[in-house]
Protein backbone atom coordinates (compact mmCIF):
# COMPACT_ATOMS: atom_id res chain seq x y z
CA UNK A 1 0.00 0.00 0.00
CA UNK A 2 1.70 3.45 -0.96
CA UNK A 3 1.67 6.61 1.55
CA UNK A 4 -1.39 8.98 0.95
CA UNK A 5 -2.01 12.26 2.47
CA UNK A 6 -5.98 13.48 2.17
CA UNK A 7 -6.36 16.66 3.47
CA UNK A 8 -9.98 17.97 4.10
CA UNK A 9 -11.28 21.76 4.00
CA UNK A 10 -14.43 23.42 5.11
CA UNK A 11 -15.92 24.45 1.48
CA UNK A 12 -16.59 28.04 1.85
CA UNK A 13 -19.19 28.50 -0.99
CA UNK A 14 -21.56 26.23 -0.04
CA UNK A 15 -25.07 26.78 -0.94
CA UNK A 16 -23.85 29.75 -3.14
CA UNK A 17 -24.94 29.45 -6.70
CA UNK A 18 -22.98 29.39 -9.85
CA UNK A 19 -25.40 29.65 -12.40
CA UNK A 20 -29.24 29.88 -12.73
CA UNK A 21 -30.93 27.28 -10.46
CA UNK A 22 -27.09 25.46 -9.81
CA UNK A 23 -26.25 25.07 -5.83
CA UNK A 24 -22.57 24.51 -4.81
CA UNK A 25 -22.99 21.09 -2.74
CA UNK A 26 -20.26 19.82 -1.24
CA UNK A 27 -19.71 20.19 2.34
CA UNK A 28 -15.84 19.65 1.92
CA UNK A 29 -13.35 19.36 -0.33
CA UNK A 30 -10.03 17.87 -0.47
CA UNK A 31 -6.56 16.82 -1.83
CA UNK A 32 -5.41 13.25 -2.06
CA UNK A 33 -1.60 13.20 -2.72
CA UNK A 34 0.60 10.07 -3.35
CA UNK A 35 3.90 10.60 -3.95
CA UNK A 36 5.15 6.97 -5.66
CA UNK A 37 4.52 8.26 -8.86
CA UNK A 38 3.19 11.60 -7.60
CA UNK A 39 -0.23 11.76 -8.16
CA UNK A 40 -2.49 15.02 -6.67
CA UNK A 41 -6.60 14.18 -6.76
CA UNK A 42 -9.82 16.85 -5.96
CA UNK A 43 -11.93 15.37 -4.30
CA UNK A 44 -15.75 17.34 -3.53
CA UNK A 45 -17.29 15.68 -0.35
CA UNK A 46 -21.49 15.73 -0.87
CA UNK A 47 -24.73 14.40 0.68
CA UNK A 48 -25.41 10.50 -1.21
CA UNK A 49 -27.90 11.90 -3.50
CA UNK A 50 -26.59 15.08 -5.00
CA UNK A 51 -23.07 12.54 -5.64
CA UNK A 52 -25.37 9.91 -7.59
CA UNK A 53 -26.97 12.53 -9.76
CA UNK A 54 -23.13 13.75 -10.56
CA UNK A 55 -22.24 10.57 -11.71
CA UNK A 56 -20.68 11.36 -15.61
CA UNK A 57 -18.72 8.21 -17.17
CA UNK A 58 -20.22 4.51 -17.50
CA UNK A 59 -17.83 3.75 -14.60
CA UNK A 60 -19.18 6.15 -12.34
CA UNK A 61 -22.61 5.37 -13.05
CA UNK A 62 -21.87 1.67 -12.50
CA UNK A 63 -20.16 2.50 -9.10
CA UNK A 64 -23.21 4.36 -8.05
CA UNK A 65 -25.81 1.82 -8.71
CA UNK A 66 -23.11 -0.64 -6.50
CA UNK A 67 -23.86 1.58 -3.70
CA UNK A 68 -27.34 3.19 -4.15
CA UNK A 69 -29.08 1.42 -1.07
CA UNK A 70 -25.86 2.34 0.70
CA UNK A 71 -26.36 5.98 -0.16
CA UNK A 72 -29.88 6.01 0.77
CA UNK A 73 -29.76 4.65 4.14
CA UNK A 74 -27.42 7.14 6.05
CA UNK A 75 -27.03 10.77 5.73
CA UNK A 76 -24.16 10.81 8.01
CA UNK A 77 -21.82 9.64 4.91
CA UNK A 78 -20.67 12.41 2.34
CA UNK A 79 -19.40 10.97 -1.02
CA UNK A 80 -17.00 11.63 -4.01
CA UNK A 81 -15.83 11.31 -7.16
CA UNK A 82 -12.20 11.31 -7.87
CA UNK A 83 -10.48 14.16 -10.39
CA UNK A 84 -6.60 13.83 -11.02
CA UNK A 85 -5.40 17.56 -11.29
CA UNK A 86 -2.06 18.50 -13.04
CA UNK A 87 -0.41 21.21 -10.89
CA UNK A 88 1.36 22.01 -13.91
CA UNK A 89 -1.62 23.04 -16.38
CA UNK A 90 -4.82 23.09 -13.90
CA UNK A 91 -5.64 20.01 -16.04
CA UNK A 92 -8.62 17.65 -14.15
CA UNK A 93 -10.21 14.68 -15.24
CA UNK A 94 -12.64 12.16 -14.10
CA UNK A 95 -10.85 8.88 -13.03
CA UNK A 96 -12.22 5.24 -11.85
CA UNK A 97 -12.83 5.84 -8.26
CA UNK A 98 -14.63 7.41 -5.23
CA UNK A 99 -14.17 8.17 -1.66
CA UNK A 100 -17.06 8.01 1.42
CA UNK A 101 -16.43 10.31 4.69
CA UNK A 102 -18.09 9.25 7.64
CA UNK A 103 -19.00 11.90 9.49
CA UNK A 104 -19.66 9.67 13.19
CA UNK A 105 -16.73 7.49 12.79
CA UNK A 106 -14.67 9.97 11.02
CA UNK A 107 -13.07 7.63 8.71
CA UNK A 108 -12.53 7.80 5.11
CA UNK A 109 -12.79 5.08 2.38
CA UNK A 110 -10.77 6.02 -0.75
CA UNK A 111 -11.02 4.20 -3.69
CA UNK A 112 -8.83 4.59 -6.89
CA UNK A 113 -8.37 2.52 -10.20
CA UNK A 114 -6.24 5.34 -12.45
CA UNK A 115 -4.59 3.58 -15.21
CA UNK A 116 -2.93 6.61 -16.55
CA UNK A 117 -0.74 6.66 -13.72
CA UNK A 118 -0.74 2.86 -12.88
CA UNK A 119 -2.79 3.50 -9.55
CA UNK A 120 -5.03 1.00 -8.39
CA UNK A 121 -5.52 0.77 -4.44
CA UNK A 122 -7.75 1.11 -1.69
CA UNK A 123 -6.99 2.82 1.54
CA UNK A 124 -9.23 3.37 4.70
CA UNK A 125 -8.16 6.11 6.94
CA UNK A 126 -8.79 7.73 10.24
CA UNK A 127 -9.71 11.13 10.05
CA UNK A 128 -7.57 13.26 12.65
CA UNK A 129 -7.29 17.03 13.38
CA UNK A 130 -4.43 19.33 12.08
CA UNK A 131 -2.55 21.43 14.18
CA UNK A 132 -3.18 24.65 13.28
CA UNK A 133 -0.54 26.89 12.07
CA UNK A 134 -0.05 29.34 14.94
CA UNK A 135 1.65 32.95 14.93
CA UNK A 136 5.52 33.38 16.71
CA UNK A 137 3.49 35.96 18.76
CA UNK A 138 1.13 34.78 21.71
CA UNK A 139 -2.98 35.10 20.24
CA UNK A 140 -3.96 37.64 22.98
CA UNK A 141 -1.31 40.00 21.49
CA UNK A 142 -3.10 42.65 19.29
CA UNK A 143 -1.84 45.04 16.37
CA UNK A 144 -0.14 47.80 17.65
CA UNK A 145 -1.99 51.08 17.27
CA UNK A 146 -1.44 54.26 15.63
CA UNK A 147 -0.78 55.84 18.90
CA UNK A 148 1.83 52.70 19.39
CA UNK A 149 3.65 53.28 16.40
CA UNK A 150 3.92 56.73 16.82
CA UNK A 151 5.63 56.29 20.41
CA UNK A 152 7.85 53.64 19.26
CA UNK A 153 8.62 54.44 15.48
CA UNK A 154 7.51 52.61 12.77
CA UNK A 155 6.32 49.17 14.07
CA UNK A 156 8.96 49.33 16.86
CA UNK A 157 10.82 47.08 18.49
CA UNK A 158 9.21 43.61 19.16
CA UNK A 159 6.26 43.89 16.99
CA UNK A 160 5.69 43.20 13.68
CA UNK A 161 2.70 42.37 11.30
CA UNK A 162 3.28 38.39 11.80
CA UNK A 163 0.55 38.72 14.82
CA UNK A 164 -2.48 39.55 12.29
CA UNK A 165 -1.34 36.52 9.82
CA UNK A 166 -1.15 32.63 9.84
CA UNK A 167 -2.98 32.05 13.36
CA UNK A 168 -5.34 28.97 12.51
CA UNK A 169 -4.61 26.64 9.44
CA UNK A 170 -8.00 26.31 7.05
CA UNK A 171 -7.15 22.97 6.99
CA UNK A 172 -10.22 20.83 8.83
CA UNK A 173 -8.99 17.20 9.04
CA UNK A 174 -6.01 15.33 7.79
CA UNK A 175 -5.85 11.72 6.81
CA UNK A 176 -3.11 9.71 6.60
CA UNK A 177 -2.16 5.84 6.32
CA UNK A 178 -0.05 4.41 8.79
CA UNK A 179 2.77 3.10 7.45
Amino acid sequence: MRPIAIRLFENKKFGTTYAPGLRRNALFNATAEINEPYAKYLLDFEDGRAWINHARTDAQLAIARKFIDQVGQSSEILWSWVKWYDKGTGDKEYVDGFAAYDTDTEEIAFHLNDPKRDLNEEWFLPARRCQGRTARTKPHQKSPTRADRKRLGAWGAGNSRKTLVGRFSKSAFCGRNPT
